[in-house]
């Protein structure tokens, strides 16, 4: 039938798709020095297979949006563990500093 012509068709493209963006996954490097990251999303965007916007692809390219608590954990480690260290041995790092103009 006409349908399942139409859905074989589909999934050669769904696997043509797929078999591009593991290709693509491995030089993306090569393709953002070639196109752009705008670029590059505007061509995923564009592609129906991938089912997204534009604006939802930058989105989920943030990176604060995978780095959890890290920021805090970072700070949490320099006021409790570096900064004291620092002020207990500050006379053998020779910490003093002066101004001149």
């Amino acid at each position: 039938s006409d349908h399942a012509a139409d859905v074989d068709e589909d999934v050669e493209d769904l696997e043509s798709g797929v078999t591009l963006v593991l290709c693509d996954l491995q030089g993306l490097g090569a393709l953002l020095c070639l196109f752009g990251l705008d670029d590059l999303i505007d061509r995923i965007a564009a592609d129906p297979l991938f089912g997204a916007d534009a604006e939802s692809l930058k989105a989920s390219l943030d990176p604060a949006r995978y780095v959890g608590r890290a920021p805090e954990q970072v700070d949490d480690f320099l006021n409790e563990v570096v900064k004291p260290l620092l002020a207990e041995n500050a006379d053998l790092l020779g910490l003093t500093g002066e101004v001149r103009v």
